[in-house]
């Protein structure tokens, strides 16, 4: 293998782990956002349906603007 096509897989293989580490945090951020809604909509008396409502409109409002900041390596998943 040539130093170039080394430097190529490298490449791509630091790539393919950014990728990866993105994905976990924004799969990190909704599940955060989903169980913080669901469990708070249940402290409220709502019951599954509504509780299930609350947890889609909170996957459906979560800021995913930051995504450079995660790809950086940040994971701000936000505390409750």
């Amino acid at each position: 293998m040539s130093e170039t096509a080394g430097r190529d897989a490298a490449d791509r293989e630091a790539a393919v782990g950014e990728v990866a580490a993105v994905a976990e945090s924004v799969r990190r951020r909704l599940l955060a956002a989903a169980v913080a809604a669901w469990e708070d909509a249940g402290l409220a008396g709502l019951c599954a349906e509504g509780r299930w409502e609350c947890a889609v409109s909170a996957l459906r409002d979560v800021d995913l603007g930051d995504l450079g900041d995660l790809a950086a390596g940040g994971d701000p998943v936000p505390d409750r």
